[in-house]
């Protein structure tokens, strides 16, 4: 999935880890 798709991947991670916080 976010072989094709960094960018969106790395706004998930992102989020994931806000969210977390």
């Amino acid at each position: 999935m976010a072989a094709y798709q960094p960018h969106y991947a790395n706004l998930n991670h992102v989020r994931s880890i806000r969210s977390m916080r």
